[in-house]
């Protein structure tokens, strides 16, 4: 995203700020490691000091921002998704392993587990480091890209916090919901105020959009269960960051396409589409009440140039120009060549320009 925002316009995503935070928190932990060796008493975080909201640098280009809430664009704006991060700060030992991801040495298995959690976090505490590293990239950026924040929904969270690390069937999770319902309820609902605060915290430190990501539970869930244990805490998390801040807000519920006549009616200004999912009848469920984002199914990124300018001209005959964000159905691979995600992103500028002149 780094190389790609010096040629293209392309909204910058809170993983660039994730990457500058985990550098900084390495930083500080090698320092501070080096100090605690000589001194009795641990040392605390010292925080940068952020510029307020009314002094960072304005916003020059709000073509993303005006997509999101549904306002008219000259052109279709375009980002990549990378998740980069699905951690909350509850207490819970994560450890980033090469090739795996996330794991949790110590996961949920009981509900009495429950009670070893820090349920309550101070974010400024627990996450300081993060949200000064999205104030230094919104000064860094000086206004030539929105940023965006994120965070990952609660279920897809409590999934890592149950199953100790990515896992294919769910089963640990599935197993939870239905031997501890009302446990699973208790931590989904601590989680959900975990986010909402952390994404408070972030629009405050810079953040001018918000995204949450329902990536890893939902689709593994019955209809039933995504009912009860994932859309109200989703939209809860829109509901009462709404009612704190006016900011453009995106939903990204990966493989729930049965799910998209109630998320249209929530709260949230654009609700991200997986690259199984139809636009065209997605559409017709929304009424123009949000904007979309999507699908283009991430592994036409592999493919040749000339692929992915054709298939760009195919998704967005599908979508249209106005009320979208073009986006991948999922997110960018390690191994993905960068010049081919510049040509999709050059090819949705230039098709959809086009498109609109006529």
């Amino acid at each position: 995203m780094g190389e790609l925002g010096v040629t293209t316009t392309v909204a910058v995503t809170l993983s660039a700020a994730a990457a500058a935070a985990l550098i900084i928190h390495r930083q500080q932990q090698k320092h501070k490691e080096k100090l605690c060796n000589d001194l009795p008493f641990p040392m605390a975080r010292t925080p940068l000091e952020r510029v307020p909201l009314d002094q960072l640098p304005k916003l020059k280009n709000d073509l993303l921002l005006r997509a999101l809430r549904g306002d008219a664009t000259e052109r279709v704006p375009v980002w990549c998704m990378r998740q980069a991060g699905r951690q909350v700060a509850m207490g819970m030992e994560v450890k980033m392993v090469t090739k795996v991801g996330p794991v949790l040495p110590d996961p949920i298995r009981t509900p009495e587990d429950i009670q070893k959690l820090d349920l309550n976090p101070n974010i400024e505490d627990k996450l300081g480091y993060m949200l000064d590293a999205l104030n230094l990239a919104r000064q860094k950026i000086n206004g030539e890209v929105p940023l965006i924040g994120f965070v990952g929904a609660p279920l897809t969270l409590m999934c890592y916090m149950i199953e100790g690390s990515g896992s294919r069937t769910k089963a640990l999770l599935k197993t939870f919901l239905y031997q501890h319902p009302k446990a699973a309820h208790k931590l989904l609902q601590s989680i959900t105020d975990v986010c909402v605060n952390f994404l408070l915290a972030q629009q405050r430190a810079g953040a001018q959009a918000l995204q949450v990501f329902e990536t890893v539970g939902a689709e593994a869930l019955t209809q039933d269960h995504f009912y009860e244990f994932v859309f109200p805490y989703m939209a809860q998390i829109a509901n009462r960051v709404k009612a704190e801040i006016d900011v453009p807000m995106v939903c990204f519920c990966k493989g729930t396409q049965y799910a998209y006549k109630k998320l249209v009616a929530t709260q949230y200004d654009c609700i991200g589409l997986d690259w199984q999912s139809d636009p065209v009848e997605v559409r017709q469920l929304a009424r123009g009440r949000v904007s979309l984002q999507g699908n283009m199914d991430s592994s036409v990124i592999y493919a040749s140039t000339d692929v992915i300018y054709d298939e760009v001209k195919k998704m967005l005959k599908r979508f249209g120009t106005q009320k979208y964000v073009a986006n991948l159905g999922h997110g960018c691979f390690p191994d993905m060549d960068p010049a081919h995600v510049d040509a999709f992103v050059k090819a949705v500028q230039e098709i959809s320009l086009e498109m609109n002149s006529r």
